[in-house]
């Protein structure tokens, strides 16, 4: 079960989330939907602990490994490099880093280490 309860979020002045409560039981297929703006990447990223709540509190009931996620997009955030964004799905799924840094380095010249994923030519 997956329950959030009174959730608060804020990036500085402005207050993202207030007071968002729901429940998602056992087995039970749930999805948030709602406008660009509206607050539904925040509560994934407070659920999947890339960021804390400033008040509330919630509960996944299991790992993330027992978890599903489906995004409307490939999930990639543009602006990160390469090993950035295999960083941040690797701090979820709860893989060292310099597993991820290995396998990068096996699979990549070094120059795409740094580089941000949007400018990389992925056709070649």
């Amino acid at each position: 079960m997956i329950q959030m309860n009174n959730i608060v979020k804020r990036f500085g002045a402005n207050t993202v989330l207030s007071d968002v409560t729901f429940e998602a039981k056992d087995r039970e297929i749930f999805g948030l939907m709602g406008p660009s703006g509206a607050g539904k990447t925040t509560i994934i990223n407070i659920l999947t602990k890339q960021l804390d709540a400033d008040g509330g509190n919630y509960n996944t009931g299991v790992s993330m490994l027992e978890t599903g996620l489906m995004l409307d997009t490939d999930g990639l955030y543009v602006r990160l490099s390469c090993l950035d964004n295999l960083n941040v799905f690797a701090d979820i799924y709860g893989i060292p880093r310099l597993l991820i840094f290995q396998i990068h380095y096996a699979a990549c010249s070094p120059p795409c280490f740094t580089i941000p994923f949007s400018i990389l030519n992925l056709n070649h």
